[in-house]
């Protein structure tokens, strides 16, 4: 529902926005267009209505998970959080636009037209202020995601009217059009370029990594899907220019409208993006998710680390990218001929295809197992070769295999847990295998304990698809020997040391999130307890 919603929002954006720039062109440059009031009216106040989707869905989540009154999480969310604030301001925007088009309608003159202009320009700005790349970094995310929504709309937007609602086929206003056209396009372009290599940087500093996983391979879909883009404008402004007259009108507009139906599918696969977590550190997000399926059939059976990932041209791969580069030359021919628009758009389709798997299955995976190479002649050694600060370890615990499982504080505020393996008296650190707990520092807390659910990784034990590793470490009350964990598919004891304890658990099943743990003294007494009501689905947690 969010995904759709999102994807609307986007269309509709593009949509007002292209006409605010095409009403400041004088006619005389660009196509006349007509509009009916009813759908601009109705786009602005849409805009809102879909925008609530998000902040609904955020507030059931909390009201569901945590068992809060719908209505005060509501509240709560539309005022205190980054996305509530959003949508406040969407809507006040949303009434300022309607006023500013109200006026444009009554007295059309430059300045009501650029008001206009600039009010919608705020409102599609305004879509970017609970962006994922904001909540990362405050100002550069909101600037960056500012600047590439904006760069999309305009290009997009522009395409959008004149390839759907143009209403003349008056060859000097198209070719006038062309010609100041182009260069905003090719501006347009550049700020996308570069507003996404900035946005990279922040949401998916590891790019080709982030491949094996299905928000990485969405990501590469949609640069792939600029190429078509970029295509479609360099023959327009500068190819099919000079051929206007010869092509006609309406068989130009033919593939206006299919690069704005490239363009919409962009917008699908942003608004697709919006609900799928970013992986900043793809090695520890695949500790808790799966590879895509795509990604799977493309490696097969892999046992090891999948990245870091490189480049191995093979024979398959080859022939697919050159088979991409023959649709593209004929993406361009057919352009050219202004061939229609289901046509060009197959086309299109097949390059993005054929491209996207052509540029996995040249991707190698690491060849890196689980174990690391370097030897290490104590646990404490082997944690202190990869975490920064004052390490104490408070628990090792035997795992089949050789594994060792490490438990540790750092700086007595962070939990954490790493696989080792043992071999003779060596110790060897165990890829992607780090579990963290953070937060409020242990050393200010009763008890810490977080119980994580791996589903992929070196956690996983006996070919099961699921393993759950409870952490905690427990100030009070005094005198824990052991614990006991009631999971819905088993119950799980093990022993206390240093206040601290770990327990591994697998199954072929996904247990109720409910596992209440009982904390029992030397005697066999219980003298306390935790309830946890959910498991930590990342590799990181408070």
């Amino acid at each position: 529902m969010v995904e759709v919603s999102q994807a609307l929002m986007y269309v509709l954006f593009s949509f007002l926005l292209g006409i605010a720039l095409l009403l400041v062109i004088p006619s005389q440059w660009r196509p006349s267009f007509f509009v009916k009031s009813r759908f601009v009216y109705g786009s602005i106040g849409l805009i809102p209505l879909l925008s609530i989707v998000p902040v609904i869905s955020v507030s059931y989540f909390i009201h569901i998970q945590y068992e809060a009154p719908f209505v005060s999480t509501f509240t709560q969310v539309v005022l205190g959080y980054k996305i509530g604030q959003a949508w406040m301001v969407t809507m006040i925007l949303a009434l300022l636009v309607s006023v500013s088009y109200f006026i444009v309608e009554q007295t059309p003159t430059v300045i009501s037209k650029s008001l206009f202009f600039i009010l919608v320009l705020a409102y599609t700005v305004s879509s970017s202020w609970a962006s994922h790349a904001a909540s990362l970094d405050e100002a550069g995310g909101f600037l960056y995601n500012g600047m590439h929504f904006i760069a999309a709309t305009i290009w997009m937007g522009t395409i959008l009217i004149v390839s759907w609602f143009a209403k003349d086929d008056n060859l000097h206003k198209w070719s006038s059009f062309i010609r100041w056209f182009s260069p905003v396009a090719l501006g347009a372009v550049s700020m996308l370029i570069l507003s996404g290599l900035l946005l990279m940087t922040i949401i998916v500093p590891e790019y080709v990594n982030s491949w094996v996983l299905s928000y990485g391979q969405l990501l590469l879909l949609k640069h792939i899907l600029i190429i078509p883009i970029v295509v479609y404008g360099v023959v327009h402004g500068f190819l099919l220019r000079v051929r206007l007259q010869k092509v006609g009108i309406s068989r130009f507009k033919r593939t206006l409208k299919a690069e704005s139906i490239v363009g919409l599918m962009i917008f699908v696969i942003t608004a697709i993006m919006t609900e799928r977590v970013p992986p900043h550190e793809v090695a520890r997000t695949l500790q808790s998710t799966d590879p895509s399926l795509l990604y799977q059939w493309v490696v097969g059976d892999h046992l090891g680390s999948l990245v870091p990932l490189s480049f191995s041209f093979n024979w398959l791969s080859t022939s697919l990218l050159v088979g991409a580069s023959v649709l593209l030359i004929l993406l361009i021919v057919e352009i050219l001929k202004g061939k229609g628009v289901i046509r060009v758009t197959i086309v299109s389709s097949s390059f993005v295809v054929v491209t996207l798997i052509g540029l996995l299955l040249s991707t190698q995976p690491s060849s890196q197992g689980w174990i690391g190479e370097e030897a290490f002649v104590t646990p404490l050694e082997a944690i202190q070769s990869s975490q920064d600060g004052e390490i104490e370890v408070l628990v090792e615990r035997k795992l089949p295999d050789g594994f060792v499982a490490v438990v540790y504080h750092i700086d007595y505020d962070r939990l954490a847990a790493d696989l080792l393996y043992k071999e003779g008296g060596d110790y060897y650190k165990v890829n992607d295998s780090n579990l963290m707990i953070g937060g409020i520092p242990i050393s200010e807390m009763d008890h810490k304990i977080r119980t994580f659910i791996v589903r992929n990784g070196p956690w996983l034990q006996d070919d099961q698809p699921y393993t759950y590793v409870t952490i905690g470490h427990i100030r009070e009350p005094i005198g824990v020997d052991r614990v006991t964990i009631y999971f819905e598919g088993d119950t799980s004891e093990t022993r206390v040391e240093n206040n601290t304890f770990i327990n591994v658990i697998s199954a072929d099943t996904e247990w109720d999130p409910n596992h209440p743990i009982e904390f029992f003294d030397e005697n066999e007494e219980v003298i306390g307890g935790y309830m946890r009501g959910f498991l930590e689905e990342g590799v990181y947690c408070h």
